[in-house]
């Protein structure tokens, strides 16, 4: 009955008297309990104080029937991600605000907890990459300073501080002492920590109600006026991002000269982006986009990658 738990509970087990033979006896002891419930009861863990007070609190998983479970608070839902029935039926409306339909938003994007330090390590990371590829401007040194490489005058016989170059970084139109040069600031992030800090910050949009769906975001005309008028008609504010798999070459020239409003693909989009915009406008079809993109499993991520390809050819 013990083998489930490996060779270690043995080497415990056999250790002679103390703690460690102690601590082996009661998971033994534990692991004879759980074997012998009912099968119809529900497994809950509840937090007990510590016998010897070594730990403030430890946790201790119970048998009960389903009927006599503890009704939890809204934080411990939270935490445990348990959400309210038809949480992720998200209303799909169109550029009248006339509803549509509904949309099943993917739990597994839409559902994860709130991580800020995940977030704040992949703004960092996003923060610091743009700024590496917008370049760290360096100063001139004295190799690429322009001037003569003669000496001023000569070294003695003078009566003057001696002196080399012309360029020095006490002369006038010299180079600069201890110059900022070129160098790469960004830093390294797991892809993992990047998807979980994306679901995070997507989770957060939609629990604060900053998320619509819209059925087709392409505007038959190009005017930039046409499209203004629709957005501030459906009074989504300011600083807006539409999203969809792709964008139409009306869409693109009609939102490009209007101010605080953002149109860009599901796969282009960051989380600087997401953060940066109050409300975010989407299509049902970004979904299925955001699934291949951040679902947690690798298998899952793979499998739509692949009805991608299967569609395209």
């Amino acid at each position: 009955m013990l083998r489930r738990f490996g060779p270690s509970i043995s080497l415990i087990l056999n250790s002679g008297s103390g703690d460690r033979a102690r601590m082996g006896i009661q998971i033994a002891q534990r692991w004879n309990v759980q074997s012998q419930r009912n099968p119809d009861e529900v497994p809950i863990a509840k937090e007990v104080p510590h016998e010897d007070f070594t730990r403030i609190r430890d946790v201790v998983v119970e048998y009960v029937a389903p009927n006599e479970v503890p009704a939890r608070s809204e934080e411990e839902a939270f935490i445990l991600k348990e959400y309210p029935h038809g949480y992720f039926e998200a209303p799909v409306v169109n550029w009248n605000r006339k509803l549509r339909g509904t949309c099943t938003l993917p739990s597994s994007i839409f559902g994860e907890v709130l991580r800020t330090d995940i977030i704040h390590r992949c703004l960092r990371h996003r923060v610091l990459k743009r700024a590496s590829q917008d370049g760290i401007k360096p100063t001139k040194t004295v190799s690429t300073i322009s001037g003569s490489g003669r000496k001023p005058h000569p070294q003695k016989k003078t009566g003057r501080a001696r002196q080399g170059k012309v360029r020095s970084n006490i002369k006038r139109g010299g180079e600069k002492a201890h110059g900022r040069v070129a160098r790469d600031i960004s830093i390294d992030m797991p892809a993992k920590v990047l998807r979980l800090g994306m679901r995070s910050a997507l989770s957060a949009k939609y629990a604060l109600g900053q998320i619509v769906i819209i059925d087709n975001i392409d505007v038959p005309s190009a005017k930039t006026k046409d499209f203004a008028s629709l957005v501030r008609e459906n009074r989504w504010g300011d600083r807006v991002m539409f999203l969809d798999t792709s964008i139409s070459k009306e869409l693109r020239m009609a939102s490009h000269s209007v101010p605080a409003t953002y149109v860009s693909t599901v796969s282009r989009a960051n989380i600087w982006d997401i953060l940066r915009r109050k409300l975010i406008v989407m299509t049902p079809a970004c979904m299925d986009e955001l699934v291949r993109l951040y679902h947690p499993l690798e298998d899952v991520r793979k499998e739509q990658k692949r009805k991608k390809k299967e569609e395209t050819q």
